[in-house]
C-alpha cells in the first residue's frame, strides 16, 4: 500500500526527503514496517537535503527479492551553452533516483525484522548509487564511506537524534567483492570508530 507524507501523522524523528512510502500490506504488521522506513528516511534526511536529493518513493523490498536493497537510478547529460559571441557548450552527467527499496524483514521469517542500523546501512549504499560511479568499485565504496561520514557529522552537530544502535558501524560491502579488492575496501571504506567525549560516534582520523 502507498502512503504519502500527507497521509501519515507527523512525528518527531520520522520522515525526511522521501515523498511516499510503500509497504507489503499482505504481510504481518505493515504499520511497524512503515515506521521503520520513516525512521530510516529521517536519519538520512539531512544528507539527502544537502545533496539536493528528493526521491519520490521509499518502498519495502518484496520478500521474494534476494537483495537487501535496490535503487532505480537514471543518468542524463545536461547541456548548457554560454550566451557569448562564441558560445561554449558544457556537458555534465546528472544522476537522479526515482525509487529505493529496502529489506525490512528477515530473509527467513516475515515476522522478524532487521535492526535500524542495517536498514540505514543499506539505504546509504543505495544513495551512493546516485553518482557517476554506479558499479561496486573502489570509487563507489569511497563515496558510500563519505555518506556515512556525513551521517556521523550530522549526529555530532545535532542535525539528527539517534540511538547508538541505529548507527551503522561500517559501509555495506556486497558479496561479489573478494580477494585483494575486498582488502582495499576494508582499508578505504570500513573505518573503525570510537566514541567522542559526548558519546557521539566518530570516525578514527577525524572528519
Amino acid at each position: 500500500m502507498l502512503h504519502t507524507i500527507g497521509d501519515t501523522r507527523p512525528q518527531q524523528g520520522l520522515d525526511g526527503q522521501f515523498l511516499c512510502y510503500e509497504v507489503q500490506d499482505d504481510l504481518c504488521d505493515p504499520e511497524y514496517v512503515l515506521i521503520m522506513l520513516r525512521r530510516a528516511a529521517y536519519i538520512v534526511g539531512p544528507i539527502m537535503e544537502r545533496h539536493g536529493w528528493t526521491i519520490p518513493l521509499l518502498a519495502e523490498l518484496p520478500q521474494s527479492d534476494t537483495n537487501l536493497g535496490t535503487a532505480i537510478v537514471s543518468n542524463r547529460v545536461e547541456v548548457t551553452r554560454s550566451d557569448t559571441l562564441f558560445p561554449l557548450e558544457t556537458r555534465k552527467m546528472v544522476s537522479s533516483c526515482n525509487k529505493i527499496s529496502l529489506r525490512v524483514r528477515s530473509f527467513h521469517a516475515v515476522d522478524k525484522y532487521l535492526r535500524v542500523e542495517h536498514i540505514v546501512q543499506t539505504l546509504l549504499h543505495e544513495l551512493a548509487h546516485i553518482s557517476r560511479t554506479p558499479k561496486h568499485g573502489l570509487g563507489f565504496y569511497w563515496r558510500n564511506a563519505q555518506l556515512l561520514k556525513e551521517l556521523e557529522r550530522d549526529i555530532e552537530e545535532g542535525a539528527v537524534t539517534v540511538k547508538r544502535k541505529e548507527v551503522p558501524s561500517r559501509v555495506a560491502i556486497r558479496g561479489e567483492v573478494s580477494g585483494v579488492k575486498r582488502l582495499l575496501l576494508a582499508i578505504t571504506a570500513t573505518k573503525k570508530r570510537n566514541r567522542g567525549p559526548t558519546g557521539a560516534v566518530k570516525l578514527l582520523g577525524g572528519k
